[in-house]
């Protein structure tokens, strides 16, 4: 399973170009997109 490096003190611009960049390295792996979500959440 993939793990998303988690963003830290990010900027709305720089938190969608994470999400962008996680979406695509996800290859449909719901749970990869959710825990991204989460990490933006607590950035």
């Amino acid at each position: 399973m993939n793990e998303s490096p988690h963003p830290t003190r990010l900027g709305g611009e720089e938190m969608a170009a994470y999400l962008d960049a996680c979406i695509e390295e996800a290859d449909g792996d719901v749970a990869f997109i959710a825990k991204a979500l989460g990490d933006i959440a607590r950035a």
